[in-house]
């Protein structure tokens, strides 16, 4: 799908929670009203400003622009942070400074600017000629050419060269195909059938439409991020433990 460059208004935090409150997985049986969570968490004072999840914001607009900022998400500092439970560490790439540049920018530059890619030009002009193995694009292209070509060349790779790789699940990014690799490999199954008991046992999971869904995927739907999900919650001791209980 094409993410057309244009800034979406957040006006009030009906509009912002909006954004935030997706859908849940099929095999969820007793769904939270994840709006009502995240509503009990944000507050909006007179002077405009907001404080969510105990971060606090000069204004809904910032908050809008900055929220996904903090608290960290799905990475490796998350990860190190949670499992050392509290341990102080240092993000060396988290610096304030970055921050209040970020904030100080114009919305237009978020959207169709790279500061990354125009430092990069700056500092090794060299390097910024060579293109991108996952997009084609050089970092050096202007962003009209590099939107277009961005899409055109992801579009060329998925629908008219014939490109194969030793695996079908690699890419030409960083990362594998995570849903790929789950039709591929077929531990899915062997994950759902060892913790069989504890979909049974856990009121909030339907057994059942965990397995449809499962098949799903690997019928050719992409269920991907709400399977890694399940796979996690099953295999973790404490939820075991909670079920036992």
């Amino acid at each position: 799908s094409v993410t057309p460059p244009i800034e979406r208004d957040i006006e009030s935090v009906d509009d912002y929670l909006d954004v935030l409150d997706g859908s849940l997985p099929p095999f969820i049986e007793t769904p939270p009203e994840l709006g009502a969570v995240l509503r009990a968490n944000l507050e909006e004072r007179p002077d405009g400003s907001v404080s969510f999840h105990g971060i606090e914001y000069a204004s809904l607009y910032e908050l809008a622009l900055f929220g996904p900022y903090y608290p960290l998400s799905n990475d490796s500092d998350y990860h190190y942070f949670g499992l050392t439970q509290m341990v102080p560490q240092w993000t060396p790439f988290l610096d304030n400074r970055f921050v209040d540049l970020a904030r100080s920018m114009p919305v237009r530059y978020h959207l169709r600017r790279d500061v990354v890619n125009a430092a990069l030009s700056a500092l090794s002009p060299a390097l910024a000629t060579v293109p991108h193995s996952e997009t084609g694009v050089r970092p050096a292209s202007r962003f009209p050419l590099d939107y277009a070509k961005r899409y055109a060349s992801l579009f060329w790779r998925k629908h008219v060269t014939d490109e194969r790789s030793p695996k079908p699940y690699y890419s030409r990014g960083p990362w594998r195909d995570r849903g790929v690799v789950l039709r591929e490999r077929g531990f899915g199954r062997e994950v759902l059938e060892r913790n069989d008991a504890l979909l049974e046992a856990l009121p909030f999971l339907d057994r059942e439409a965990a397995y449809a869904c499962y098949e799903a995927h690997m019928d050719g739907e992409d269920h991907t991020a709400a399977l890694y999900t399940l796979f996690t919650i099953l295999e973790m001791p404490a939820v075991e433990a909670i079920a036992e209980r």
